[in-house]
């Protein structure tokens, strides 16, 4: 007996990953501190 594997569909195409950059920024605001500019409009927290 011949045990040959034949395809039935067509293989997978390779997956190239995206490159990408990583960026992280911290943001931090005292919204309770006297910290918005001597110019700015509005009233203090």
């Amino acid at each position: 007996m011949r045990t040959e594997q034949t395809p039935t569909e067509k293989p997978a195409e390779l997956y190239t990953a995206p490159q990408i950059e990583v960026i992280d920024i911290e943001l931090e605001q005292n919204i309770m501190g006297s910290g918005t500019l001597p110019d700015a409009p509005g009233e203090d927290w």
